[in-house]
């Protein structure tokens, strides 16, 4: 006598809830700090109230947001000033996440997206309420079928030689391909440097007035091995910052080529010498080139109104 399973129909929820994703910083301030959500919608920027606050100068105060739309995160710019980036390409309009992918605030910040509810990401499974039937289905057809004797698998001996002779090969090509990029690692490895050209404008020295804008620019050479791309910084090493970027990008150059690199400052209100000192840093932090500097001078102003003369 043959027992009938009914199952209840459920309506399938038209889309999956936000699986839980994380957002590591990966360069920037706090690099390798966690930020774990399962929420619809996800803000970044400077300020306190979003929900991944990133405390740097480049960062807009709100930068850039993800929401969960039809199974998929979209990253959205959110008119920052310097720009959100999806593997290093300018975010104009939504795009889709994908797992790994690394998201660019501004020119330094950079954070990489990944999920870590992988039960919710498989996009192609039917909703929860049908899995859940589905698990109940299975579970209670089992329960009543009859069990099936199976025959006891032989192991012969060309079967097990056959096995170790796969092994073998696999564990050879693997050795060949990590050979292949311990050595593509090796003769890919650059070296950064730098060399100053000339002081293209504000020579050292020269006399400024109060609270003026200095748009200083340095004329600098590549003299090194790496191209300065993505992570390649000019940073206010020491002396008198004057309202001067913490950092900036600098500009791409190819080895063996010059650019001009500039930077703009405020000259103090008072008397005196002021010298700004400047390095190149790489992304993996390392300052290479020479000391980039600007002095300035500012002046006593002559007196309102002249010493008086004679008796």
């Amino acid at each position: 006598m043959s027992k009938t399973i009914e199952v209840e129909a459920k309506e399938i929820p038209p889309t999956l809830p936000p699986p839980s994703i994380t957002l590591t910083i990966r360069r920037g301030p706090k690099q390798g700090q966690k930020f774990s959500f399962t929420k619809d919608v996800i803000a970044l920027g400077r300020r306190d109230d979003n929900d991944v606050v990133i405390d740097d100068p480049q960062i807009s105060r709100r930068h850039a947001s993800l929401s969960w739309e039809k199974g998929k995160f979209i990253l959205r710019d959110l008119g920052s000033a310097n720009g959100t980036f999806l593997n290093g390409v300018p975010v104009e309009e939504p795009c889709a996440l994908r797992e790994g992918d690394a998201i660019g605030l501004g020119n330094y910040v950079v954070l990489s997206f990944s999920t870590t509810d992988l039960g919710k990401t498989m996009m192609d499974l039917p909703g929860p309420e049908k899995r859940r039937e589905i698990a109940k289905r299975d579970a209670s057809v089992s329960s009543t079928a009859p069990p099936v004797a199976r025959p006891r698998p032989q192991t012969s001996w060309s079967g097990l030689v056959i096995a170790g002779l796969m092994v073998f090969l696999l564990l050879g090509i693997g050795a060949v391909v990590a050979g292949w990029f311990l050595l593509r690692e090796s003769t890919t490895t650059c070296t950064p440097d730098a060399e100053l050209v000339k002081h293209v404008s504000i020579a050292d020295g020269t006399v400024v007035e109060p609270g003026s804008r200095i748009d200083k620019v340095w004329k600098v050479k590549n003299t090194g091995t790496c191209p300065w791309e993505e992570g390649y910084l000019l940073v206010f090493y020491s002396g008198d910052q004057m309202r001067a970027p913490d950092h900036q990008a600098l500009p791409g150059t190819a080895p063996g080529k010059t650019t001009n690199i500039g930077v703009t400052m405020f000259a103090p209100f008072a008397p005196g010498t002021y010298t700004a000192v400047f390095r190149l840093k790489s992304p993996a932090g390392e300052y290479f080139g020479p000391e980039l500097s600007a002095t300035i001078i500012i002046e006593q102003p002559p007196p309102l109104y002249p010493a008086p003369t004679g008796p």
